[in-house]
């Protein structure tokens, strides 16, 4: 009985080598460390990155679970063990949004690029094969250039919302009898 549900951790490794794939890196890891992961980082890493120039070309992922209507929907349903117990399943969905962050020359295209193969068959398989399915509603990118150290740099964005199967499985025992009291009034 295990649960069926990634950690904050799996899903942002799961977009960081997925976003590599489309913008057509290699993922050879070399002494186990893959090779262009400073080329998309995740956001918030618990050591700093080096810094980049304004000329690299560089990627950042941000996933974050969002409430949402699916979110508040829980489906329990019960499988006998055996006479004293039933396995319990707790079935909901978890939203996940996930933003993009593209920064040097190509900006702009690279983010429109993974915009468009998120949606094709090998990434696609991929985050099903994790229980992750893209909400086929996602946003256009948006070119934001930033002023930093008085000099702009090339920036667009775009996010998209994922749904993540949850199952919570657990023992639950039967009930062998039950006392009732019938009170006359």
């Amino acid at each position: 009985m295990a649960d069926t549900v990634n950690t904050m951790a799996e899903i942002e490794d799961l977009f960081q080598q997925q976003t590599i794939l489309m913008l057509g890196y290699d993922t050879e890891e070399i002494d186990g460390v893959p090779q262009n992961q400073d080329k998309v980082r995740i956001t918030y890493p618990q050591i700093g990155q080096p810094a980049f120039k304004v000329t690299d070309e560089v990627a950042f992922v941000s996933v974050f679970c969002k409430d949402d209507p699916y979110n508040r929907l829980f489906e329990a349903t019960y499988e006998e063990i055996d006479e004293e117990t039933a396995q319990r399943n707790i079935n909901y969905t978890r939203a996940i949004d996930v933003k993009w962050t593209f920064y040097g020359p190509e900006a702009f295209d690279r983010a429109d690029l993974v915009r468009a193969l998120i949606f094709q068959t090998p990434y696609a398989t991929e985050f099903k094969a994790k229980n992750i399915y893209l909400v086929p509603d996602v946003s256009a990118p948006v070119r934001l250039p930033e002023m930093f150290n008085g000099q702009w740099w090339n920036r667009a964005d775009f996010s998209a919302t994922f749904y993540e199967k949850v199952i919570r499985t657990s023992e639950a025992a039967f009930i062998k009898s039950a006392e009732t009291t019938i009170m006359k009034g």
